[in-house]
């Protein structure tokens, strides 16, 4: 197991993109809609990916205060650094991110699912379920649908990298990114 692990990470190490990797004329742009971001890699006149987050939960599942990934795509190898974008925005203004509580294409889900095996830069805290069945705290409480039809059994949802809260401390992705110059901010749209 621990052989296919190292494998699996390799491949993913691989087909992820890095801020060196980006064409002289590409770039990231962070657009703040009021409470939401949109995180866009354009390049070539043509959009590359692009990824959008906003404040999650509700009353009823607040979701630690974290951002939720509303919508993402990207052409293959981007996508990673979009997600480590979207984190490390999230990590500063709220407690972190999570996946879309409702849809996770398989793409996404290996990001997340890299981010729980293989990231230790990355901190990941267990959400509970709306019944409490973690906590009787009501403010780690989150849908935890897309969680429960990852898993073989619905009731063991702490297994997926979907049911976490995944957050980092400073901003090592937006910071090479402006060393290359290849990060332009939006604010107050």
């Amino acid at each position: 197991m621990n052989l296919l692990r190292a494998y699996v990470r390799g491949l993913l190490t691989e087909a992820a993109k890095r801020p060196e990797d980006l064409p002289a004329d590409w770039m990231v742009y962070v657009d703040n809609i009021g409470d939401d971001y949109r995180i866009e890699l354009a390049g070539d006149d043509r959009t590359v990916g692009s990824l959008t987050i906003g404040p999650a939960g509700t009353d009823v599942d607040p979701c630690l205060g974290s951002y939720q990934v509303n919508t993402s795509q990207a052409e293959q190898g981007w996508g990673p650094m979009l997600y480590d974008v979207a984190m490390e925005i999230a990590s500063t203004y709220s407690s972190g991110l999570i996946a879309d509580r409702n849809a996770v294409s398989d793409e996404a889900q290996k990001v997340w699912q890299f981010y729980q095996d293989n990231r230790p830069d990355v901190e990941i805290a267990q959400l509970d379920d709306l019944y409490n069945t973690l906590t009787p705290d009501e403010y780690d409480n989150c849908l935890q649908q897309v969680a429960r039809w990852d898993v073989t059994y619905p009731d063991e949802f702490t297994q997926s990298p979907l049911s976490k809260l995944y957050g980092i401390d400073g901003s090592p992705m937006i910071d090479r990114l402006e060393a290359l110059g290849k990060i332009h901010f939006e604010e107050g749209k």
